[in-house]
């Protein structure tokens, strides 16, 4: 009896008890697997615009089969981007930014399924805009505007399906309007006076 005094006692664990644990823990199991994963990352790829090879207006990695996805770069002499551009099952999907040799971003622009479709704006070397506007479709539509290299506005043209189509202004460095005409499908109908 000695002996038995001695050993170290532990509650009874009765069967239904270990069989509710082991569905808890089995049905834990299940439920994190059956939880959404996370979408892997997917890395972008990089091409450099001298390795696409183009073939019915689609991009592909030079000696590849399947039309290129991810960004086409291109760089100067000296190391430094010159262009990047995202592309998608071999067309020319999302933005495309194009860089002076200083780094300046010099335009930006974007695409849907190979055509230009968004607002484009270009910049001066010295980082003011050059000019803005919105294609559609791969055409002009609405106001574009142009700027002198000091800021001020250069040129605004109303554009239609990419013609000049209403008012069309031009300005000098100064900011004095020098020219301003009324257009129809691409052909000037009258000056306005102001």
């Amino acid at each position: 009896m000695q002996e038995d005094s001695n050993r170290e006692r532990r509650p009874k664990v009765s069967p239904a008890t270990w069989f509710l644990a082991f569905a808890i823990t089995a049905l834990g199991g299940w439920w994190i697997s059956q939880q959404q994963q996370p979408a892997p990352v997917e890395v972008e790829r990089e091409l450099l615009l001298s390795l696409v090879s183009r073939s019915n207006d689609m991009m592909f990695a030079s000696g590849a089969t399947e039309p290129f996805t991810g960004s086409v770069v291109e760089y100067y002499k000296n190391g430094q981007l010159k262009s990047k551009t995202e592309v998608a099952e071999g067309k020319l999907q999302g933005v495309s930014h194009g860089y002076f040799t200083n780094g300046q971003m010099q335009v930006e622009e974007f695409f849907t399924n190979g055509v230009s479709h968004g607002v484009r704006k270009k910049w001066h070397m010295n980082g003011t805009l050059l000019s803005e506007g919105e294609i559609i479709g791969g055409k002009f539509h609405g106001a574009f505007k142009k700027y002198h290299e000091n800021g001020k506005l250069s040129q605004e043209v109303m554009l239609s399906n990419g013609v000049p189509h209403g008012v069309s202004r031009a300005w000098d460095t100064n900011g004095t309007l020098i020219n301003n005409v009324e257009m129809r499908n691409g052909e000037k109908v009258g000056e306005k006076a102001e």
